[in-house]
């Protein structure tokens, strides 16, 4: 049921013009989403965790 959850969030991530990366590992851990967007004021770097 998660994996549907963070589809979900990453699809409504991507509609905003963000690029997201899945399952990403830090260390020891897991980031379930990094999104990603460039824009004129610099780049948006922004890591969800999502529980359902």
């Amino acid at each position: 049921m998660s994996e549907l959850a963070e589809e979900i969030v990453a699809e409504w991530l991507n509609r905003d013009g963000f690029f997201t990366i899945r399952g990403q590992r830090e260390g020891n851990t897991q980031i379930d989403l990094l999104a990603l967007k460039w824009s004129p004021a610099g780049p948006q770097c922004w890591h969800y965790e999502v529980q359902v």
